[in-house]
């Protein structure tokens, strides 16, 4: 049975921050989610999900995965902050470093240039 805490900060001009502390599995999904929904309802240029303080079960896997595909079409820059190499190798083999960056601490995501385009992938004719 997991906990977690969701918090949203907003360090600067065009940024927000979600920084989870806890669990995401089949318990708290749905809270995360929420939070999540929340945001990408709103306008910003970069949205950060600190996770350096969270586990993510599969669930939390498919709540990033969901993120991913709604900001698929948008211009904004999304970036995840993690530093657990289990977490990192796992975001890597289900495609997320892909489409979010990942950073190791929030002040360096901050400072992580922002996209002008959306991030979809080259298609070679």
């Amino acid at each position: 049975m997991g906990s977690l805490s969701v918090r949203q900060v907003f360090p600067r001009d065009g940024s927000v921050a979600l920084i989870a502390r806890g669990v995401v599995d089949d318990e708290t999904v749905e809270q995360f989610e929420r939070t999540l929904d929340g945001i990408v309802s709103d306008e910003f240029e970069r949205l950060i999900i600190d996770l350096t303080a969270c586990q993510l079960a599969s669930a939390g896997l498919g709540a990033l995965i969901r993120l991913q595909r709604r900001l698929q079409s948008r211009a904004e820059a999304a970036l995840l902050v993690a530093t657990d190499v289990d977490l990192i190798w796992t975001l890597r083999v289900v495609g997320l470093t892909y489409w979010f960056r990942v950073c190791d601490t929030l002040e360096a995501a901050l400072l992580e240039p922002v996209l002008l385009e959306p991030l979809v992938p080259l298609v070679e004719a």
